[in-house]
This record gives C-alpha cells, structure tokens and sequence, in this order.
C-alpha cells in the first residue's frame, strides 16, 4: 500500500479497512510497523497477512464480519487484546476449540473476545 521508506508511517496508529471486497488474501502490511490497532471489518478476504508478526507495535486486533477467512498467521507478540464478531462460525470455533492452530496462535493474548 505504501513503502517502506524511513521504517513507514509513524504517526498512523490506527488503521481501519472496511468493506474490502477484493477476494484473495489480505493486502501485505509491512510499511505499518508502527500500527497500534488494526480493524477488519467485512472484508472478503480468505487469509490475513501473512507478514502480521512483524507488527511489533500492534496492541490490538478487530476482526469483524469477514466471512472467508479460515486460519489466522502468526500473530504479534505484542498484541494484548483479539476480538473475532460476526464471522464463519466454522474459524469462530476454531479459534476457541482447545488445540487448534488457530486457537495456538491466539494464546499469548491476554484479552480475547469471540
């Protein structure tokens, strides 16, 4: 979306993408290392960003009403709070379900909500 020039855009904390309905995966976010809160919501996308774990400033994850998504990658370390709404009940409860991948990946997190 933008480069990468100078470590990206500092001052951009919070980013909202709303009714994204490109299908396939999620756009790359390496420019917005900078990132505190990331809200999804009714994108069609089928996998998020890969690169996620590389936001190191990332606090917190919306993600709201994106019907295709399945599995989540690797999240950020620094993530403190994940909220999934409105989603395929199917990677809902894959989220919750002891064991899962995605239920792996979510773990660090001190605050989830589903």
């Amino acid at each position: 979306m933008v480069g990468r020039q100078n470590g990206g855009p500092e001052k951009l904390h919070k980013l909202e993408l709303f009714s994204w309905s490109q299908p396939g995966s999620a756009p790359e976010l390496k420019a917005f290392i900078h990132l505190h809160e990331l809200d999804l919501i009714y994108c069609c996308w089928n996998g998020l960003p890969g690169n996620m774990e590389h936001l190191s400033s990332l606090k917190k994850l919306w993600i709201q009403a994106c019907l295709n998504l399945r599995t989540l990658p690797t999240l950020p370390q620094s993530l403190e709070k994940f909220m999934l709404s409105d989603c395929n009940d199917g990677f809902t409860e894959s989220c919750e379900t002891d064991g899962h991948p995605n239920w792996q990946k979510l773990q660090h997190i001190p605050t989830k909500y589903f």
